[in-house]
C-alpha cells in the first residue's frame, strides 16, 4: 500500500467530524481559516476545551 503523510490530516478531520467534535474548534486545531467574525475574533477557547474535544475522537 502507499500512503502519503497528508492523509492522516484527512482521517484524523473525517473522525473529528464524525465524533461530533466542535467545529471552531476543529478548524483551530488543524489551522483552517475561521470566517465568523464573532468566533475568530471575540470568542477564546481555552486549551481546557480543545482537550475535551479531541477526546471524543474514539477508534
Amino acid at each position: 500500500m502507499e500512503h502519503h503523510p497528508h492523509e492522516t490530516r484527512h482521517t484524523f478531520i473525517t473522525k473529528a467530524k464524525k465524533s461530533g467534535m466542535d467545529e471552531y474548534i476543529l478548524k483551530r486545531i488543524v489551522g483552517h481559516a475561521i470566517n465568523d467574525t464573532t468566533e475568530a475574533t471575540y470568542t477564546h477557547r481555552e486549551i481546557e476545551e480543545l482537550k475535551e474535544e479531541m477526546l471524543k475522537i474514539k477508534d
